[in-house]
């Protein structure tokens, strides 16, 4: 048995029909119609176009690190310096700190 989840068809109307017609009589599936939510984004229709946002995440990302407004910032170091290795422990990040990068980090990769 196989399960596959989350399955969207984008297309001219006959077109998507046929496609879903098709789909149905080589497995068991549901047509759910039209959305406005699709695998956590937010689907906005704009003149025969379709827009995928992630509100909620962004939201949560500003929320956890304090962004209130966009912000813009430079490149701290140059292109190509290599960061030499921490001599001590007291100029070492903290684990809370490494914690805290990494999930912004994954936050902007799954929002990508």
């Amino acid at each position: 048995m196989s399960w596959v989840d989350e399955c969207v068809c984008f297309g001219q109307s006959q077109d998507v029909k046929t496609a879903i017609e098709e789909m149905k009589s080589l497995c068991e599936c549901d047509d759910v119609g039209e959305f406005e939510e699709y695998v956590g984004c937010q689907v906005i229709r704009e003149n025969n176009k379709l827009k995928l946002t992630q509100p909620v995440l962004i939201q949560s990302f500003a929320d956890k690190f304090e962004i209130e407004e966009e912000i813009s910032a430079e490149t701290p170091g140059a292109p190509g310096a290599v960061l030499p290795p921490v001599e001590n422990e007291v100029d070492a990040v903290k684990t809370e700190i490494q914690t805290t990068f990494r999930s912004g980090i994954g936050k902007l990769l799954h929002l990508m």
